[in-house]
């Protein structure tokens, strides 16, 4: 894929969404009714069809940004895919359109949104692939500080999936010595896809001419930081109009992301409780049969700011069989039940 074609990338990735979501509906409908006719779907397909195109050209889903993350792509997509399903039930909810079951619903979802895992996975690969054969690729231009410069080049030539090619580097002294005028239209020869600022203390003055300049050429501009960050995380914040770096240790999870995270926790939690019930009532009776004891066994484990919870297991062991103090399980410990043989991971030493 040659640069001048991967313009077209965004637009081949929404009609593919489009209709891996239409797969994803004629599939569930085949699940849920038994029948390769859609009968009185139809108006939902339409609905659903109509939100999507509405909801994925908000939120741009379908866009496959530089550098490829495929977690952060998947993230937007799944945000996208709850502010579809929340549109297309508000419609039938306000319309009062009895149109299809909710089961039929939630299959078409879930299949949806593993279809897309699919193919983004498969799509990040080929691009991966590709860039790392010479193809795809950008041009860039780095204006600035040449120690900053070359950071950039480095971390661009350890990452070939990046897909960038340096045309030109343009110094701070040359800068000083050309106008910005002389600037403007050696970038106009050269035409690149992107430029890279790379400034200490950059010129405000200087700075906006080449935003302008990239917004009438349709050139993206980056400025980089001449911060080091090594293995921490930075956040662009916005505070009227003064751009701040937020660093921490840890990469941010933004609150949506934690919401549906922490929701999905407990949905599924609760799930494996209610369909596992039947069997985690056998282990208790079995555990509590087979020896003296309770069945259910605490341990207190360190959790996220070193805070301390308990976690409850079924019990492998006799009573009393930490005494002396905790100590490592072996595969022929003693300490360790007949049933409680059975029930463990001797390979993990678990108990």
């Amino acid at each position: 894929m040659s640069a001048r074609y991967s313009k077209f990338l965004p637009g081949i990735v929404f009609l593919c969404d489009m209709l891996l979501l239409n797969i994803a509906l004629y599939n569930s409908h085949i699940i849920t009714l038994f029948s390769l006719r859609p009968e009185n779907t139809p108006a939902f397909i339409f609905i659903v069809n109509i939100s999507w195109m509405l909801v994925a050209l908000v939120t741009k889903s379908y866009e496959v940004k530089r550098p490829l993350l495929l977690k952060d792509n998947i993230n937007r997509f799944l945000l996208t895919l709850i502010y579809h399903l929340v549109l297309v039930l508000g419609i039938i909810f306000f319309l009062q359109i009895n149109i299809t079951s909710r089961s039929e619903v939630m299959i078409s979802y879930s299949l949806f949104f593993l279809f897309i895992i699919i193919q983004r996975s498969a799509l990040f690969f080929f691009l991966d692939h590709i860039r790392k054969k010479g193809y795809n690729h950008r041009k860039i231009i780095i204006i600035g500080d040449g120690d900053i410069a070359a950071r950039l080049v480095d971390s661009f030539s350890q990452h070939p999936e990046y897909g960038y090619d340096l045309i030109d580097f343009v110094s701070e002294n040359d800068i000083n010595k050309a106008q910005v005028d002389t600037l403007a239209e050696r970038l106009l020869v050269e035409s690149p896809d992107e430029v890279f600022i790379c400034y200490k203390n950059i010129d405000e003055e200087l700075l906006n001419s080449l935003i302008e300049f990239g917004n009438v050429n349709l050139i993206k501009i980056n400025v980089v930081s001449d911060l080091v960050l090594n293995k921490n995380y930075a956040h662009l914040l916005n505070y009227n109009n003064v751009p701040i770096l937020q660093i921490t240790s840890q990469p941010g999870i933004s609150l949506k992301i934690r919401i549906l995270k922490r929701s999905f926790d407990i949905v599924f939690s609760l799930v494996t409780l209610v369909m596992g019930a039947p069997v985690f009532m056998i282990l208790y009776i079995v555990t509590k049969a087979t020896s003296a004891g309770p069945a259910l066994y605490k341990q207190q484990r360190m959790g996220r700011n070193h805070k301390p919870f308990y976690i409850y297991k079924f019990r492998s062991m006799y009573v009393d069989a930490e005494k002396f103090g905790p100590q490592l399980s072996s595969t022929h410990d003693q300490r360790i039940t007949k049933w409680g043989r059975i029930i463990i991971l001797p390979s993990f030493g678990m108990y």
